[in-house]
């Protein structure tokens, strides 16, 4: 999700629907919480794309019938954690996954490493933030 700010902060040169038809299966997203809401950040480099952006593309890209039998593996970390308290953080992400477009029913959220079987058309979460959302 890292497009701007070169040249500390942008990695990609592509957006996420570019990104996943070219094969990437896996996605670092990087938030931070702006006036209630979680936006994409890289550092302290704003992404300008909230997190309510990435679920509907991932969720448009796993309910494509060409890519419905795709998982995508999700890496979240919290890039505000000078301001805002991990169990706040943590509580928005649940939040904004529910309020999305696949909901709750798009995600693999168990604590252990699932067979490939069961995670097809699902996002798996690697939760690199504190706090019990």
């Amino acid at each position: 999700m890292a497009r701007y700010g070169w040249p500390f902060s942008q990695c990609q040169t592509s957006e996420l629907a570019v990104q996943f038809n070219s094969g990437i299966r896996v996605v670092d997203v990087r938030l931070a919480i702006v006036n209630g809401r979680l936006i994409s950040f890289h550092g302290v480099s704003n992404q300008r794309t909230p997190f309510q952006e990435v679920l509907s593309t991932v969720h448009t890209f796993l309910n494509d019938p060409k890519t419905s039998r795709e998982t995508i593996v999700m890496s979240i970390k919290q890039e505000d954690f000078n301001t805002t308290p991990p169990p706040t953080f943590s509580a928005a992400v649940h939040s904004e996954i529910i309020e999305s477009v696949g909901g709750m029913g798009m995600w693999f959220l168990e604590n252990r490493i699932p067979d490939l079987g069961e995670v097809r058309g699902k996002v798996v979460m690697l939760s690199r933030f504190g706090g019990n959302g």
